[in-house]
Formats: structure tokens, sequence, C-alpha cells
């Protein structure tokens, strides 16, 4: 996988303000979920479902104080696996030396792989 291969799409929730992305393989179809928020379950199920992907990974970055996650429920209703940062609940812990094997987009922390990217993602944010 190139980074050509990789998609992102960003999703906005302006009840909690919250944003969550769909990471995917362009070539595999598989993908990952980032801060899903529960009453965006319906949303974020057909954004994945309508561009043909493979949800692998339900992921929480942090512990969240602006919504309740539906990492859980589109894992349950998709097939994935959850992962989060210790001490939170999920099928992976995240520690400073984990990986998060989604086929070919493989990463260190969750905030590590974030920041790589942050420069591609940021234009599209509000000031």
């Amino acid at each position: 996988m190139t980074s050509q291969t990789l998609q992102i799409v960003q999703l906005f929730d302006p009840e909690s303000s919250t944003y969550t992305y769909v990471v995917y393989d362009a070539h595999s179809l598989e993908a990952v979920i980032i801060d899903p928020v529960d009453t965006q379950l319906e949303r974020d199920q057909k954004s994945i479902q309508s561009l043909g992907l493979t949800l692998r990974w339900a992921i929480e970055t942090h512990a969240h104080a602006d919504h309740i996650t539906s990492a859980g429920l589109l894992a349950e209703h998709l097939g994935a696996q959850t992962a989060a940062p210790a001490p939170q609940c999920g099928q992976v812990m995240i520690t400073k030396a984990a990986r998060i094997p989604a086929s070919a987009m493989k990463c260190n922390t969750m905030r590590a792989w974030l920041a790589k990217r942050w420069r591609s993602l940021r234009p599209s944010w509000p000031n």
C-alpha cells in the first residue's frame, strides 16, 4: 500500500462539534473508523456501506467528554473489532508500542499516526 491508496473521509457532528474519520485503503476497501459518535451511528454505517468498505476497526483515540462512542455498536453491526487507549474498554488496548493491523494499514499509536496526516487533514478543518 502506498500513501496514494489511503483515503480519508471526514464527517462532522454539529451537536458535539466532533469530527469522525473513515480511513480506508482504496485497493482492499478495508477501513477503520476513528472516534464515531453514538447519535451518528446510522450516518456512519451508510457512509461505510455506500463506499463498499469492510470495516475492520472502530477506534477511539481518547476518552470523549463531549459525546458517547458508537464504536461498540458499529463493531457489532459491521463485524469489526474495537480499540481504545488504556484504560478504556476495547478489544485491543493501544499502548505506546501497539500496532493496529488492518490489512496494509498499520501504524504505531493513533496520535502518532494522525500527527503524520495532520497536514493533509487540517485544510478542511475550520480555524
